[in-house]
């Protein structure tokens, strides 16, 4: 809060001139500490911000007039800090000279810049200094991560896929080595356990505190002002520059990268959650219920529509002419006989008997015509089941519900646009009619999966109303596509380009079937072990 003043003049802001002839400035340059926090954040008028360039607002507007309060500028940010309006942090930087700070203000920014704070990481570090007492564990943090990204234009979004993920601990890990390397006397602050020791020696630790004068330590290495040969103090080449450059972007462009997923049984609620009225109160008048305890009528109490399962099973279904492989849901209320069974050896034979009478018997207890028997092929399929069916890869979440296995990978000119780095303003529209072009592109040669609920189609039928949005609507139609299309249960809403139900919702009430030529995928935590099994050698 400035009390509607610029921050280094006073001069008052007109708010309806804000986005045209006012800048967010950083108090304390970039190139002295890497903070874009709201302590490091304030609003100026543009000539000012652009004649400030790397100075300190102390020295450059500190003991001039503030316009119109009959006070210096530095009086008035003590006024604002008296009356709540900026914390101590944010008055102490307004007020900060580089050339005059003090071993405990260096600290300070050191450990700012260096040290991560987080509990899980650090919980993290303490589990593998336990595990591997004899490795030196670098702490990163995720900021200079972020300067990475942003500096080599790697750009990151969370709804294409799963990618960012192997992308940032390869950027850790860059950050990590750059850092071990490049400053040696800095490596308590990052290396763990090293801190008490380096603290423990006053001598020590003053004299590294005096000779650092800037605090921006990853861009000193690898900004654009930096020069290509990193080199130790004995004048040999840590590092090059551009080569890291071209590590990062062949990283970044590969097209596959391993993935895995915890896959899962459940062991909590018997029922769906749901519990519907009685069925003169209910809107589906069809619908069977289940009671919600025993003795209470659903006719008076209305009840559940149906049992949870607690995993799924793989069964082929011997028909008159042909025979079929389907997955059927397993009832959580039957875990505890199934347990039982497994214990003793018979899990199969009372597995068979509990499913029999939903796959060879309609609702009305009739045989289903063309039935003739079924055999237990996988007697356990967890949730999150890896499934490759011909060219369709997809994740099991229930008997009836899957989800896409692949990873969508999509030109650096689209993840561009998607993350909202625009070339031109006036281009956008086009730019966002490309990358929908490029989704359709990718989902006709690598995603047939969504031709269930003919998704596919729906999205070419699509394009023209997408046309006719504007093009911040446009561009939350793509992200919703993404959420549609991401390797998860995530949909996205898609009414303005026709599609009424929720996007990448793969489901089949009839129930989910198998070619014989498909493939159960068993994964490694870590995806580098993979196991494929085809169901008909089961």
């Amino acid at each position: 809060m400035q009390l509607g003043r610029d921050a280094y003049t006073g001069k008052p802001i007109n708010i309806d001139e804000v986005s045209q002839y006012y800048d967010i400035d950083h108090i304390l340059p970039q190139s002295f500490i890497k903070d874009d926090s709201l302590n490091n954040r304030v609003l100026v008028a543009k000539p000012i911000n652009n004649g400030k360039s790397d100075g300190v607002p102390l020295k450059l507007f500190g003991d001039n007039l503030a316009t119109g309060l009959g006070i210096t500028v530095k009086q008035m940010w003590n006024n604002w800090a008296d009356k709540g309006l900026i914390n101590k942090a944010k008055q102490n930087n307004l007020f900060l000279d580089p050339e005059n700070i003090n071993k405990h203000q260096a600290s300070g920014f050191i450990r700012k810049q260096l040290v991560e704070t987080s509990q899980i990481i650090k919980l993290a570090t303490t589990i593998l200094q336990a595990e591997y007492p004899k490795t030196k564990i670098i702490v990163v943090k995720a900021s200079s991560n972020h300067y990475l990204r942003n500096e080599f234009d790697l750009y990151k979004s969370r709804e294409v896929n799963d990618y960012h993920h192997a992308i940032d601990a390869y950027l850790t890990t860059i950050c990590g080595n750059l850092l071990y390397q490049a400053y040696p006397k800095l490596r308590p602050f990052f290396v763990y356990g090293q801190f008490k020791k380096f603290s423990s020696d006053p001598k020590k630790e003053n004299e590294i505190l005096k000779k650092t004068k800037n605090f921006d330590f990853v861009a000193k290495l690898l900004g654009s002002k930096a020069p290509n040969e990193i080199r130790s103090q004995q004048g040999k080449v840590l590092f090059e520059k551009n080569k890291i450059r071209l590590q990062l972007n062949k990283a970044y462009n590969y097209k596959y990268m391993l993935v895995s997923r915890d896959t899962t049984t459940k062991n909590q609620e018997m029922f769906g959650m749901t519990i519907y009225p009685r069925a003169e109160r209910d809107i589906a008048k069809s619908r069977k219920l289940i009671e919600k305890r025993k003795g209470f009528s659903t006719d008076i109490y209305g009840g559940y529509t149906g049992t949870a399962a607690a995993y799924m099973a793989i069964v082929r279904i011997n028909k008159t002419k042909s025979s079929q492989y389907k997955v059927i849901a397993v009832p959580m209320t039957k875990r505890a006989i199934l347990n039982k069974a497994e214990k003793e050896g018979n899990y199969e034979k009372i597995l068979k008997q509990i499913l029999s009478p939903s796959i060879l018997y309609n609702d009305k207890g009739k045989r289903k015509a063309g039935v003739i028997s079924f055999n237990i092929i996988k007697g356990k399929v967890p949730y999150n089941q890896v499934v490759q069916d011909g060219n369709k890869k997809f994740l099991l979440k229930s008997a009836i519900y899957l989800c896409n296995a692949k990873q969508l990978v999509l030109s650096e000119e689209a993840m561009r646009v998607i993350t909202g780095h625009w070339l031109d303003s006036d281009k956008q529209d086009q730019e966002l009619l490309d990358v929908y072009d490029e989704i359709l592109e990718k989902i006709d040669r690598y995603l047939p999966l969504f031709d269930i609920r003919d998704f596919r189609n729906k999205l070419h039928k699509g394009r023209e109303k997408f046309l006719k949005l504007n093009a911040e609507d446009k561009f939350k139609a793509i992200i919703q596509i993404l959420k549609g299309l991401h390797d998860n249960s995530d949909t996205g809403e898609l009414k303005d380009i026709g599609i009424t139900v929720p996007f990448g919702q793969l489901q089949n009430n009839s129930g989910i079937t198998l070619s014989s030529d498909t493939i159960l995928v068993y994964q490694s935590p870590t995806g580098l072990f993979e196991k494929r099994v085809k169901i008909s050698s089961l």
